[in-house]
């Protein structure tokens, strides 16, 4: 800042009013502010510099003094009288200084802004000798000021491009200020409503003018008022000097017509999810992340779990579910992400211990500043139960001996089971599931009428049986046993069948093999009775001939026989007699073990009456009580032999009456399943029981001939007779106690 004279002093030669006193208050102050004091000689050669300020420069005064200003690289701002700016050199400065001017400018120098005052130095007599400066660092204040001024644009630059109006106004209800974005929302200027009172913009609003006086006291308050089809929240706050009064109120007004018409839209969005959750079908609750507690359910929830509203609020999740598994589903369902998790078949306990099933969807989120789970759920119970019933019908299908095949509707595989598999010659990796069964066999029917009554029989009652032929790909023909049943679905529609097949071809063979004995057998049984009654006639002529001869000789020689021999003449004659009984005897036997020719329809009532016709006198002669017990049926059977039986069981009953009591037999029927259950009763001398099975054997009889004469055949012709009709046959009885004689006929014939 210039050179001065060769000879520097610590102060320039000042006239300096008040003497030594006022020199050191001068060096006080320079050394106590960031002030800089320096003058320069006419060319601008510094010859004093001094002041604290000079410290925040990074120079020292030894260093600059003999400078001229001008070459130091300094600039200044001058305010013109017009209000503008210019920008000063160091040599201008100086130039306006030497003229007699002061110069006021912002110098910046060495990175510091310094306030300055540059005045002419001049001698006594007046003339200028040079320039003295007085500079103020006002960097920190300047870097305030700027930052400030930045805030406040920055403030009002935010202001305006949001949706308020920030004003003021004084204790007499005047507006000071006003700015901010909204205004031009509602089509006003700052000028509209500065210098106005801030009741006329209430509106005649009683809320906002309430507000307003509230504030005027020192409350801080707020209202809500809607302009020009806009809605504005407005607060206002009181400002106070030192005092307690009341010297402005600031005012903030916030447009909330989008927040209204969205809290408005939450509103309703809250009421939807809320009608959505209570209406909801599904089963829904809300239960509290950490501690498992239940905090909302629905309807259907309390109703599915048999809880009432309050009762089901107070349960845990942990409540809901086994105990033994209670924990791990809960950390389960817990540990879930926060998109909605589905879980299938979770098992929970109604109020009443009952378990049931239920698909869930767990979410998680936030619900009223808690974290939370919410649950929904569809009961899946009958579809559990039905998986696991297929499971285990699946199960037992693997384990039985037959195969297995189900077909869909289109006749394709869907399920076979081992046996099939070893049955239809299925190789290891192949899979059959999908095809068409064609591809595994052919069916060969026994015959065009076969197939067609097993086929009507399945269309009309959804399943039928049939031997087939299954003609395998190896060209294997297999003979099977084919039990076929349709398959529908819940609404009983069809969608595919099952068949249960069994390999019979070792059966049919042994079957045709004993088809074949059997008819053997028949033809030798059959040549047996013939041979048995031509050898019964041919043996009984003898019989007759020896018979007639001693019965002669006893006519003629009786006069000369001794007693002995006449003795001996009847004991043979009474021998031939039971041999032709007995002969007799086997020839009824015979004739009754031949097959029912003719099946007719019986009356038994009738062919009762007609027995008892024959049995007239030896009935009468015992003194028998004859009785029908019950409604005698009509059946189907060889009436011939029904006849026979009937008469052979009252006449086994005459026969071993007791001579104890009058005789009783009576005869009853009743329905038993399939077949009519006969009773021929009485109250004879009875049988042990260990003779029960003695009884029905040809020739066996249990009392020697002198008690009860007879051949033993009558019981055992019954017996065959009732065998013909498919029947069977058993007694009931006790010594001393009678018996009751059963059998039965078949309601239909069989074949």
């Amino acid at each position: 800042m210039g050179i001065l004279h060769e000879t520097f002093s610590p102060l320039p030669v000042i006239p300096v009013p008040g003497g030594e006193c006022y020199k050191s208050r001068l060096e006080y102050i320079l050394n106590s502010e960031a002030l800089i004091l320096f003058s320069t000689d006419r060319y601008g050669r510094i010859d004093f510099l001094e002041g604290e300020g000079l410290a925040q420069t990074g120079f020292q005064s030894e260093d600059l003094v003999g400078i001229s200003i001008q070459e130091l690289d300094w600039t200044a701002t001058v305010r013109s009288g017009n209000g503008g700016l210019r920008i000063f050199s160091p040599t201008q400065i100086l130039k306006s200084v030497l003229l007699g001017e002061e110069v006021e400018a912002e110098a910046k120098f060495s990175g510091r802004i310094f306030r300055s005052r540059f005045s002419p130095l001049r001698y006594e007599d007046g003339e200028i000798q040079g320039m003295i400066g007085l500079s103020l660092d006002i960097t920190e204040a300047k870097k305030s000021e700027l930052a400030f001024a930045q805030s406040s644009r920055d403030f009002r630059t935010a202001i305006e491009g949001l949706p308020i109006v920030v004003f003021s106004f004084n204790p007499v209800a005047v507006v000071t200020f006003a700015e901010g974005g909204g205004l031009k929302r509602l089509g006003l200027l700052t000028e509209d409503l500065v210098g106005k009172n801030i009741f006329e913009r209430s509106e005649g609003d009683p809320e906002s003018m309430e507000a307003i006086r509230a504030s005027l006291k020192g409350e801080e308050s707020r209202y809500t008022l809607r302009i020009k089809g806009r809605s504005f929240e407005t607060r206002l706050y009181p400002r106070f000097d030192e005092k307690g009064r009341i010297t402005q109120v600031l005012g903030v007004s916030n447009e909330i017509t989008i927040r209204e018409a969205f809290e408005k839209r939450i509103a309703e969005s809250e009421s939807n999810y809320r009608n959505l959750f209570e209406h909801n079908s599904q089963i829904m609750f809300l239960f509290e992340y950490n501690s498992f507690a239940i905090l909302k359910a629905n309807g259907v929830a309390k109703s599915a779990y048999g809880y009432d509203g309050e009762e089901f609020l107070e349960k845990s999740l942990l409540d809901l579910m086994p105990p033994e598994h209670s924990l791990q589903l809960g950390d389960r369902i817990r540990g879930t992400g926060s998109g909605p998790n589905f879980i299938p078949e979770v098992r929970h306990l109604k109020k009443n211990g009952e378990a049931f099933y239920m698909d869930i969807t767990a979410t998680r989120f936030e619900f009223n500043g808690k974290d939370c789970v919410l649950v929904a759920g569809a009961e899946v119970t009958q579809r559990v139960r039905t998986e696991k019933e297929k499971r285990f019908n699946l199960a037992i299908l693997s384990q039985i001996s037959d195969a297995v095949i189900a077909l869909d509707s289109e006749r394709r595989i869907i399920y076979y089971n081992k046996p099939a598999e070893e049955m239809y010659e299925i190789e290891w990796g192949e899979n059959p599931i999908g095809k068409h069964y064609s591809e595994l066999f052919q069916r060969d029917w026994m015959s065009e009428e076969n197939q067609k009554a097993v086929m009507e029989e399945y269309e009309r009652y959804g399943q039928a049986s049939a031997e087939v032929i299954h003609i395998l790909r190896s060209g294997k023909r297999v003979r099977i046993d084919c039990n076929l049943k349709k398959t529908k679905d819940e609404n009983g529609n069809d969608i595919g069948s099952v068949m249960v097949i069994r390999d019979i071809t070792d059966k049919v063979r042994a079957r045709e093999s004993l088809e074949k004995a059997i008819n053997d057998l028949e033809t030798t049984n059959q040549e047996l009775e013939q041979f048995a009654y031509v050898a019964s006639h041919d043996l009984q002529e003898p019989l007759r001939t020896i018979a007639s001869y001693l019965r002669l000789l006893e006519r003629r020689c009786s006069s000369h026989l001794p007693e002995e021999g006449k003795e001996f003449i009847q004991i043979t004659v009474d021998a031939v007699k039971r041999q032709q009984n007995l002969i007799e005897s086997l020839l009824k036997y015979s004739r009754f073990g031949a097959k029912i020719e003719v099946w007719e329809k019986i009356q038994i009532e009738n062919l009762l009456k007609g027995v008892v016709d024959d049995l007239f006198t030896g009935l009468n002669a015992a003194d028998v009580d004859f009785r029908l017990e019950s409604e005698m049926p009509i059946i189907q059977g060889g009436p011939e032999q029904i006849r026979q039986l009937f008469l052979n069981l009252i006449t086994n009953a005459v026969k071993f009456r007791s001579k104890e009591r009058r005789p009783v037999i009576s005869v009853s029927a009743r329905e038993s399943g399939e077949e009519w259950e006969f009773k021929v009763a009485d109250n004879g001398i009875g049988m042990d029981p260990k003779y029960f099975d003695k009884i029905f054997i040809i020739f066996q009889k249990l009392h020697s001939l002198g008690e009860y004469p007879g051949t033993g055949i009558g019981l055992s012709v019954c017996k065959r007779i009732v065998e013909n009709h498919a029947g069977r046959i058993w007694v009931v009885s006790d010594t001393g106690r009678g018996s009751e004689f059963f059998f039965t006929i078949p309601k239909r014939r069989s074949e």
